[in-house]
């Protein structure tokens, strides 16, 4: 038997082995944006506005955070090597339109690893 073979056989284990009820009474999972965090992500977002950057070219130094960005890092570490997801809350999307949403997004991403686009008609 190769060692792929044993691998398969085995049960998975480890953090990122989860299940809903597990997490169901845990917040742990949840990353509460503060105001000043959030006001962290307006600052970044018109900085990337001031200076024209299409969307696919900004980095994470364009995307300056600076509180923020020492959390995503935890994050990232999380996403690579622990449950593998975090719900991020209080991103007040209702008050930007869908580029800036977009922007947003793009710029946290950024922070977290190597973002790509999910839509075939973008190119990157």
């Amino acid at each position: 038997m190769t060692s792929v073979d044993n691998v398969l056989r085995r049960p998975c284990a480890g953090p990122a082995v989860w299940k809903g009820p597990d997490l169901a009474n845990s917040t742990e999972w949840v990353l509460r944006l503060s105001p000043a965090q959030t006001g962290e992500l307006d600052a970044a977002l018109r900085s990337v506005r001031e200076r024209g950057l299409p969307l696919l070219k900004v980095t994470a130094d364009d995307f300056p955070l600076p509180t923020l960005a020492g959390e995503l890092a935890r994050l990232t570490d999380v996403l690579e090597n622990g449950r593998g997801f975090v719900r991020v809350k209080r991103i007040p999307v209702e008050r930007y339109g869908r580029a800036a949403a977009s922007t947003i997004f793009w710029g946290l991403g950024q922070h977290l690893g190597v973002p790509v686009s999910q839509n075939a008609a973008v190119a990157t």
